[in-house]
């Protein structure tokens, strides 16, 4: 989320995690908090709700401020959407309602409407049945359902060094969801040589996405 959130062209993030304690304690631990720059502060940020899961309290953020500033646009996630915030000279601005609830991402994609740009499903290794489900083919179709036609998703694969059937069972089966997909590894100082597959509608010629992966460059300071 830290990251997602440095480019300026990002309108909006949600976040999908299951489990309610870790997102919180990502939210409020002063040391966590720090380390991710206060990511779930950020007026980009939604974090989903649940059935059946009990919301946290809603918490009014706000960021202290003695200078004026030109009006904001407000989310198009948040209420009266297309209003903007007016010039503030008070001594702090409000920046958005926060509400964290969360859900297993398999429901998610069944339940919510809608399309992304963007797709990044980070989920631990398949190696329960439990988890096993997020990495299947039915999965996968969920998701394109949710992809823009323009959208890229990209799903972290396992280590294609020390798991190779693994990294290569992942790539394989999002193909089969009917995706086009572009392997990619790189060395984690924490994990080592490391995998992630890009995927695209197969409208995008593959040769379009490589062109473009040769010319990136990023905007913001990356490690």
């Amino acid at each position: 989320l830290r990251e997602v959130l440095k480019y300026r062209e990002v309108k909006q993030v949600m976040l999908v995690d299951l489990d309610p304690a870790m997102t919180t304690l990502a939210a409020t631990h002063p040391l966590l908090a720090r380390i991710n720059q206060n990511a779930f502060k950020d007026a980009r940020s939604t974090i989903l709700p649940a059935e059946g899961i009990t919301p946290g309290p809603d918490r009014q953020i706000y960021m202290n401020t003695t200078k004026n500033r030109r009006p904001d646009p407000i989310p198009s996630s948040q209420p009266n959407a297309g209003q903007t915030l007016g010039t503030q000279t008070t001594s702090s601005r409000h920046l958005a309602d926060v509400k964290v609830m969360n859900i297993d991402a398999d429901k998610f994609l069944e339940q919510i409407p809608g399309f992304w740009d963007v797709i990044i499903v980070d989920m631990p290794d398949p190696s329960s049945p439990e988890i096993a489900k997020l990495y299947s083919r039915e999965f996968y179709k969920k998701i394109k359902l949710h992809l823009s036609q323009n959208g890229l998703m990209v799903i972290q694969s396992t280590s294609p060094y020390l798991a190779k059937e693994s990294f290569l069972c992942i790539g394989r089966t999002i193909e089969n969801a009917g995706f086009t997909i572009l392997p990619f590894h790189e060395n984690v100082p924490s994990f080592g040589e490391w995998g992630w597959h890009l995927a695209w509608h197969p409208a995008i010629q593959k040769a379009k996405v490589m062109d473009r992966i040769k010319t990136l460059e990023f905007s913001v300071e990356t490690r």
